[in-house]
């Protein structure tokens, strides 16, 4: 429901207005061709002309009324304020100089305003009819002819004469008349098509001199569509000629551009204010009428109006960022609006009104200002910043739809009328987004004056002066375009090898190629070199170090040896004696793949990771910091979803860990494959090769994440990238992150986000996986069930255990845990929980709380990860330590922290470690050593005390709480080993020969009922599951229901839970059960069974869902008090 109502308001903002014209311009039929009529009446007109300090101007608007070709006399009105004015001298002058049948009369009526000015002179009016002509407007000559033969013959009060620029060769003249002539004569078009009335544009109309006295002009801002909306409400119709009118002068500057859309917008608003209920209730108006009145009375409201929707998405984004730049951004958002206010009013109250309303449209600018920063430096937060929901989905499609529309109708319009060149159009296309954040900016603050009822203007400058010098900025983008290629091409560089324009003339080129291979316990790097030049050598630099090599035929070969590890070295060649230089950059270090392995310095290597999400501003760690908390539980790898910066680069490099890195944009959220092809994706894939190739830090370089979400024919596409990418023969290994486990891309390794439960993924489909026989990384492991609900602690420890042993066993190369801490919702399938709710479900999969504090879970992601398995015997005499290596790489050069060597551990190895009893205490040792030539490893190992208990195998279970008198654990096996000293008590439980037998977290009692469907069995199911244990207290797992909707009977009590089809699921009965309960019915209807297709098994089958005995889960505690 919340997705309908965004959507409608959203189309409701930005549709209802001028965009919605577009559609309706394509329907209407297009023809303005209109014969100029010369009017045979000879009546005489009354020609109003107010005038503010027009100063010459005048004397061509008054000549261009002399020209008229009209019959009649023209009794022509020059409004002024006093004899002050400017223009009085210029006016007088022409009088004395009028040789016409016409009359001119300069008139003082001692107001400054045009209104009060026009409502001075109506009441003497003698004509019949009345032309009111703005004292900056040149009448086309028959313009007053033709308005009065159109007023004679239709049923009009007024005739609207066209309006057009006098000069477009400015930048801003170009937009106001875009605008203001353009949009108007396709509105007024359009009124005509659909026989409406025109609206009074305050010049270039002729009136019945009647009607102007009767209503005369109110005091509002925009007096003429005031007059407008009052004569259409009373029945009154206002005709529009559209072939004959005036040309006026139009903005020049951008403060008279603001200032001119400031005051429409203002005056336009509080008419919307005024005649909005009468516009729904007149009856004097049609329904067509109507429409075109809420259309123009909301021109300018519902621009102001999507800066709402504006700032609602940005603020989702602001609340994401950390305090300090949250009061960046708050403070640069008003300063901008503040200065500019500055710039445009002198009065502190105008400042104001500019300062609060502008800010409205300042803060999401500023917001999308620091976000592309953000982006261009690389920003951790910026990455791990959630979108709007559905903005990058159907939302964002019609945002971007409305943001082009006024474009296109702008396009259209020109088209139709011609109004401008080709060259202009291209400026207001390119100037377009400028346009609307200026238009937004200035409708907000004519929005603001509108509900502060401000009527007091200044006069608004407008000129023809040229602001705007083609030449002069063509030849500047010249200028640019050439600097820009020089900064590509290297043009400025004095590298003859690399300067395209120096190559040219000293044809000197050098071309390497460098190849690495392991040799013992040393990388051996051959060096193949080509050069064309006429020396007879080349010079090959490796850090500091110069040697010098003969060419033969032009070609040499060069072979060093380096100690295997992860040391990185700068390589260049020259030519002597020129400036010809290349370089580039390798390491020591030696990864491949083989055998269904990945090999890492001759060795097969597991990844222990974790997916890093500690930047987010609910954490805010550094990357030293984050990757410090994730190296303590033993990782050797983090995985990111985009592409890394230098402080990630730099904490990798001195934690020694490894990374799984791929481009932007290349999550299942934000691709853009479905809008470009593979070639966008495809060339951020090789540029972050060629950026991070040498990187002996980086394991791999994914192509992305589960880019096929949305459709499976994108699995083509992530094929042929993939191709090209092997093609390209990168040192890094390849990998691409789906969610797929059937599906053998053609990777060096293949990533699977193993985030399903269930028996039928975690055997059926990972069998699929394991015969493809290729290093597999579960690039998303969670012991959780995915998106769909909260998961029980307890269960997912247990899960997470299992899952990862499912890994270890198969022989697969490791999984990145996700996630390593609680952060905001991340951005799952909408449906699955409410994306505008901070907390959700899948906010709590983090190994550490946003407080940087270890959960319960990282006891047992530091257990799963640990190399050594250590066993206790214990003596009268001392505790025999058994360090048995369970990797299949050797640990070398083992220490304890107790200053015992051990030496090297080899895959399956043990040593054996003898501490006396009088040297036990509760401290830790801590084991440290290497592996693959140069990473650190480290666990710790508890001791017993006599005083405490001791619990050998960390493994079995969760900690809850301890104390010196009181300890609580959550056991996650059926057995708990504890050492447990004659002090100490175990409550409720018994212990046999040092173990607590029979507390599993989960019963494996399963319920009876004998045969359940298969999977791929549909129809609807009635089952009675008994149990020999009470219900009560316990809750239910469910597995491959097939079914959305399940319906448990408990007790005489019927409850009908949603259920995913075949993840597994929690049922919590304890609300419903507080009696002894051995048998629960389900119901349900079985239809969704199919779990994966056919198409996509490459053994051609189609894999079933199959539903699993349910069982109760029943978390129990052991609690160990001190007697």
């Amino acid at each position: 429901m919340l997705s309908v109502i965004i959507a409608l308001v959203i189309v409701i903002l930005f549709g209802v207005t001028g965009y919605v014209l577009f559609p309706l311009l394509l329907s209407a039929k297009m023809s303005s061709s209109e014969s100029e009529e010369i009017d045979s009446s000879d009546k005489d007109i009354s020609v109003l002309i107010p005038c503010h300090n027009e100063g010459e101007e005048i004397v061509a608007v008054i000549e261009s009324l002399l020209k008229q070709k009209y019959l009649g006399t023209l009794f022509i009105y020059i409004l002024v304020k006093s004899e002050s004015d400017t223009s009085y001298q210029y006016v007088t002058k022409l009088i004395q100089e009028n040789k016409t049948r016409h009359q001119i009369n300069v008139v003082s009526t001692g107001f400054s305003a045009k209104k009060d000015k026009l409502n001075a002179i109506i009441p003497k009016i003698h004509t019949d009819y009345t032309f009111l002509i703005d004292a900056d407007h040149i009448a086309d000559p028959a313009v007053v002819s033709s308005s009065v033969s159109y007023l004679d013959t239709h049923m009009v009060v007024a005739v609207q004469g066209v309006r057009r620029a006098k000069s477009t060769k400015g930048f801003f003249q170009l937009l106001d008349s875009l605008q203001n002539h353009v949009g108007n004569e396709m509105m007024n078009h359009l009124i005509r098509y659909y026989h409406g009335s025109s609206f009074f544009t305050g010049t270039t109309a002729l009136f019945k001199t009647d009607i102007l006295k009767e209503y005369g002009f109110s005091n509002s801002i925009t007096e003429d569509t005031y007059l407008s909306y009052q004569l259409i409400l009373a029945g009154h119709r206002i005709g529009y000629i559209s072939h004959l009118g005036s040309s006026e002068s139009v903005s020049p500057r951008l403060v008279d551009y603001i200032a001119r859309r400031r005051r429409w917008s203002a005056g336009h608003n509080r008419i919307a204010f005024n005649f909005f209920k009468n516009i729904f209730l007149s009856q004097n108006i049609d329904t067509k009428q109507r429409l075109i009145m809420l259309l123009h009375s909301l021109v300018f409201i519902v621009p102001v109006l999507s800066v709402v929707p504006l700032i609602a998405i940005n603020t989702f984004v602001f609340l994401q960022l950390t305090s300090s730049l949250q009061m960046y951004i708050v403070v640069s958002s008003i300063l901008i609006v503040f200065l500019v206010s500055l710039i445009m009013e002198r009065k502190a109250s105008l400042v104001a009104i500019g300062t609060i309303f502008g800010t409205f449209i300042s803060f999401p600018l500023t917001i999308i200002g620091f976000l592309s920063v953000m982006f261009l430096q690389g920003s951790d937060i910026y990455h791990s910043l959630i979108s709007f929901p559905y903005l990058q989905d159907w939302l964002g499609v019609i945002v971007a739809i409305a943001f082009v529309l006024p474009l296109l109708f702008a396009i259209r319009s020109n088209y139709f009328f011609q109004s401008f060149s080709k060259k202009q159009m291209l400026v207001i296309i390119l100037s377009y987004p400028f346009m609307v954040i200026v238009d937004m900016y200035t409708f907000l603050l004519g929005f603001g004056d509108a509900l502060l009822k401000r009527f007091n203007w200044k006069p608004i400058s407008r000129n023809t002066v040229k602001q705007f010098p083609y030449r002069k900025i063509g030849i500047l983008f010249l200028i640019l375009g050439i600097v820009v290629y020089g900064y590509i091409s290297h043009i400025f560089s004095p590298n003859s090898c690399k300067n395209p324009w120096l190559s040219y003339f000293s044809h000197n080129a050098i071309d390497f190629d460098i190849q690495k291979n392991i040799e013992g316990d040393q990388i051996v790097v051959d060096i193949e070199v080509t050069a064309n030049t006429e020396q007879e050598m080349i010079i090959l630099h490796i850090n500091d170090i110069e040697e010098t090599h003969p060419l033969v035929n032009g070609s040499t070969a060069i072979t060093k040896k380096f100690p295997l590890g992860f040391e990185e070295y700068a390589i260049s060649i020259s030519i002597p004696e020129t400036s010809c230089r290349v370089s580039t950059e390798f390491n020591t270090r030696h990864i491949e793949t083989r055998n269904g392995t990945i090999y890492l310095n001759g060795e097969p290597f597991l990844v222990k990771g974790i997916v890093g999400a500690y930047t987010q501003r609910s954490v805010g760690l550094s990357h030293q910091e984050g990757m410090q908390l994730i190296t303590s539980l033993g990782a050797n790898a983090i995985r990111i979803y985009h592409a890394p910066n230098k402080q990630f680069l730099k904490a990798l490099d001195e934690h020694m860990m490894f990374a799984m890195i791929q481009p932007a944009r290349s999550n299942w959220k934000s691709t853009d494959i479905w809008l470009r092809g593979s070639l966008g994706l495809l060339n951020r894939y090789d540029r972050l090769q060629e950026k991070y190739g040498s990187n002996p830090h980086i394991l791999s370089i994914s192509l992305g994440n589960e880019i096929e979400i949305h459709s499976v024919d994108r699995i083509n596409t992530i094929f042929q990238m993939l191709d090209d990418i092997n093609d390209a023969e990168y040192e890094q290994l390849s990998s691409y992150a789906s969610f797929y486990p059937s599906i053998n891309y053609p990777s060096s390794v293949l990533g699977v986000n193993m985030l399903d439960t269930g028996e039928t993924y975690w055997e059926k489909s990972l069998d699929i996986l394991q015969s493809f026989e290729k290093p597999v990384i579960a690039t998303e492991l969670g012991g959780f069930e995915a998106f769909y609900e909260k998961t029980d602690p307890v269960l997912r420890a247990i899960r997470l255990k299992e899952q990862w042993m499912n890994i270890i066993n198969r022989g697969f190369s490791g999984a990145f845990i996700f996630q390593s801490h609680d952060n905001w919702a991340q951005p799952v399938p909408e449906g699955y929980n409410n994306p505008f709710v901070l907390d959700q479900p899948d906010d709590a999969r983090g190994i550490f709380n946003n407080r940087n504090e270890q959960k319960s879970l990282a006891h047992v992601v530091e257990n799963m990860f640990n190399d050594i398995d250590v066993s206790y015997i214990l003596s009268d005499d001392d505790l025999l330590l058994q360090l048995r290596n369970i990797r299949e790489y050797a640990l070398y050069d083992v220490q304890i922290s107790n200053g015992i060597s051990l030496g090297n551990l080899l895959p399956e190895s043990i040593q054996e470690v003898r501490i006396p009893n009088e040297s036990l205490s509760s401290e830790k040792l801590i084991l440290s050593y290497q592996t693959h030539r140069g990473i650190p490893g480290q666990q710790e190992i508890s001791l017993p005390s006599f005083s405490e208990p001791f619990f050998p195998n960390d493994e079995q279970f969760l900690p809850l709480t301890e104390s010196s008198t009181n300890i609580d654990i959550i056991p996650l096996e059926d057995s708990v080993d504890v050492f447990l000293p004659s002090s100490w008590e175990l409550l409720d439980y018994d212990i046999q020969d040092g173990r607590v037998e029979g507390v599993g977290s989960i019963s494996q009692m399963e319920l009876i009922d004998g045969t359940l469907p298969k999977g791929d069995e549909q129809g609807m199911y009635q089952m009675t599951l008994t149990s020999s244990e009470s219900l009560k207290g316990k809750q239910l797992l469910l597995e491959g229901t097939g079914s959305s909707t399940v319906q448990l009977h408990l007790a005489n009590r019927v409850i009908e839970v949603s259920v995913h089809p075949y993840r597994e699921q929690l049922i919590d009965i304890r609300p419903y059960v507080f009696d002894d309960v051995y048998e629960i019915g389900i119901s349900f209807q079985r239809e969704h069974t199919v779990y994966l297709p056919e198409e996509l098994n490459p053994d051609g089958e189609t894999i079933y869902i199959d539903m699993q005995m349910p069982k109760l889960f029943e978390p129990k505690v052991l609690n160990f008090v001190k007697k």
